[in-house]
């Protein structure tokens, strides 16, 4: 009861404080997995602590019962860490996730998983704003990458329902999709004002459709694998 030092037959060693036979208070403990400075509350870490690890990572923040719970940065050898909340050693809540390679996560976590709305930055410059489930795009949300930006309906990472993708090349397509193809109905207009208007299969014209070209002809009717195919009328 009050300060002392204790040290186990394997080399373990705890310096602080004690409350009727327990670590108790304020004290550091040093063992197989590292060490750690901070609260204890009947023989256990609770409260705010700081734990470095003998293989190089470091969580500062609060603890439960030896788990993290609560805020916290976790910090690993290679640079990757999470810092926000967290429940029982995991990931949940709000929180902000950067990897080695310097891609960032923030937003909502459950379960150690991206889950609810937030924001993913890839380090070429890729962004994706929106809706998480189980780590994965779910849900509404907008990417800005490469080729331009799409806002609407994600389904495990893939455009997957109603969106509409502005290409950086000036085009539009505004419809359905299925797995990132165009599919179902929708309108693509080209940057020389042509465009189709109708059903799509896998990213071609199938089905029934309008297709207009920059010169103002018009062909509408039936279509086969990207072409006039079946009954229809040209203009």
């Amino acid at each position: 009861h009050g300060r002392g030092t204790y040290k186990w037959a394997d080399g373990d060693e705890y310096t602080g404080d004690y409350q009727h036979d327990k670590q108790h208070g304020q004290g550091r403990l040093i063992d197989a997995i590292g060490t750690y400075s901070g609260a204890w509350f009947e023989d256990q870490r609770n409260g705010a602590g700081k734990q470095v690890y003998k293989n190089g990572e470091v969580y500062d923040g609060e603890w439960l019962n030896n788990a993290k719970h609560g805020r916290g940065k976790h910090t690993m050898a290679s640079g990757a860490s999470y810092e926000g909340e967290w429940v029982r050693d995991k990931h949940h809540g709000t929180g902000i996730s950067r990897n080695a390679e310097g891609e960032v996560y923030e937003g909502e976590f459950l379960n150690h998983q991206p889950h609810g709305r937030g924001t993913y930055k890839w380090a070429d410059g890729d962004e994706y704003t929106g809706d998480y489930q189980h780590d994965k795009q779910h849900g509404q949300g907008r990417l800005i990458d490469a080729i331009g930006t799409y806002s609407g309906a994600w389904f495990e990472d893939q455009r997957n329902g109603a969106g509409k993708q502005v290409y950086k090349n000036g085009e539009v397509y505004d419809g359905e999709w299925l797995n990132n193809a165009k599919h179902g109905r929708g309108k693509h207009t080209m940057a020389s004002g042509a465009s189709y208007e109708g059903e799509w299969v896998r990213d071609k014209h199938h089905g029934t459709g309008i297709s207009r070209n920059a010169e103002g002809e018009v062909y509408e009717g039936e279509f086969l694998n990207h072409q006039p195919h079946g009954r229809g009328t040209y203009k």
